[in-house]
């Protein structure tokens, strides 16, 4: 592992407060990142050939709102994983583990994922407009859909969570300073709220009569509740230095 020393962390480029410590892409970056787009396209293929009437044409664009979200959620996964790159720079036997993890598991996770929306989709708005791909013939396929949703979606917030934490057992050879301590604890925070909502989303699927089992997927409505209380919690840290 490099050992960061003050002289080289002063010559770093700094992005929003944070050093920046893996500006220079490197192959399990560039692999990442290629799995990634690859994970995109095969969202894009399992919808269907190209249309060959205007009929076929309207079918396939119905089907654009489920792509959109599916997209959405790939591209934070992403996100977050270029930017922890970028920041840390690390790649050990550990990061490169979990690395390799997350593309294992985004590459699985493209099918449920295309699914749920559609079924979301189709459940909110006015039923036969948005017709879902999934097609469920009893209650315990959709409950199925929702657990194993529930878990891809808590694999992929263990992996960052974990990366993050990895950065912070780092945090000497890296040279974090007390403003990047905290932004990596935040970071832990964050991901830990997202392991838990996947994880309590499955369980509640997987064991709970199907009156509540089915209202399982709404736990992730309290994300957007839970994720700006932890943001402001580390903000204020940072902002007593």
């Amino acid at each position: 592992m490099k050992i960061w020393q003050e002289d080289m962390l002063r010559q770093l480029p700094v992005s929003k407060g944070f050093r920046l410590r893996g500006e220079n892409m490197t192959r399990l970056e560039v692999f990442s990142d290629a799995a990634f787009a690859f994970a995109v396209t095969t969202l894009v293929v399992t919808s269907g050939e190209i249309p060959g009437n205007y009929e076929e044409l309207i079918i396939a664009l119905k089907k654009v709102p489920s792509f959109v979200l599916s997209f959405a959620q790939i591209i934070v996964f992403w996100i977050t994983h270029r930017s922890w790159s970028r920041r840390y720079g690390l790649e050990d036997f550990w990061t490169t583990l979990l690395s390799m993890s997350m593309v294992f598991t985004i590459l699985v996770y493209v099918f449920p994922l295309r699914l749920i929306y559609s079924l979301f989709i189709s459940f909110v708005v006015a039923p036969g407009w948005f017709p879902a791909e999934f097609e469920a013939t009893s209650q315990q396929d959709i409950l199925g859909l929702f657990i194993i949703y529930g878990i891809g979606f808590a694999i992929l917030s263990a992996v960052l969570m974990f990366l993050y934490l990895r950065s912070y057992q780092c945090k000497q050879a890296l040279g974090l300073n007390h403003f990047e301590k905290i932004y990596t604890k935040m970071g832990i925070g964050i991901w830990a709220i997202q392991l838990f909502a996947g994880l309590a989303s499955a369980g509640i699927a997987w064991m709970m009569p199907i009156n509540i089992a089915m209202f399982s997927p709404f736990l992730y409505f309290l994300l957007p509740i839970a994720i700006p209380i932890c943001v402001r919690y580390y903000s204020k840290q940072a902002a007593l230095l």
